[in-house]
């Protein structure tokens, strides 16, 4: 008799451990799954009403696809399409070719291609084509302008569904 107490105790013992590890494992899936919704996008205090961002979030985690060519010229770059597939990119005198098919992105003058989709180390990069656009993420688009000489800082608010790109103050 005891040892067939013994033998349903730690069965039911086994069981709630089970349980609490499969609850365990749920919980942490549900945190890793990111949570999307369109949002605005505003580019120096301006909303662009006509393109809207898409915001992916997760308990201490987001990230934004923003459209590359429709930041830039809100930020005062010349956006022209030679083509469905090519675009001139010029801030001052500095002039930057864009190429869809495949995705590239090369100053002019020396050839340099500006890597588009390397993620940071431990993090993540997101680069697609949609309607002659490039949608990057939050990061890329950052490490882009940087590298065209303009430090840019991106704010995701997920309570007003916002994503506020706009120029760092240099201190």
């Amino acid at each position: 008799m005891m040892k067939r107490m013994i033998i349903i105790l730690g069965s039911a013992f086994l069981l709630i451990v089970m349980l609490c590890v499969f609850l365990l494992v749920r919980e942490k899936r549900e945190e890793d799954m990111f949570v999307s919704s369109g949002g605005i996008l505003n580019v120096c205090g301006k909303n662009i009403t006509d393109k809207n961002v898409t915001i992916h979030y997760k308990p201490n985690s987001s990230y934004a696809e923003l459209p590359l060519t429709e930041v830039l010229k809100n930020m005062e770059f010349d956006v022209k399409w030679l083509d469905d597939n090519t675009s001139h990119i010029t801030l001052k005198d500095e002039m930057y070719i864009l190429k869809l098919n495949p995705v590239s992105l090369t100053q002019a003058e020396s050839d340099y291609e500006i890597l588009l989709y390397a993620a940071p180390v431990g993090g993540r990069s997101f680069c697609k084509v949609v309607d002659r656009e490039l949608i990057l993420d939050d990061v890329t688009i950052m490490y882009v302008m940087s590298y065209m000489g303009i430090d840019v800082f991106v704010d995701i608010n997920h309570n007003e569904s916002i994503v506020y790109v706009d120029l760092r103050e240099v201190k």
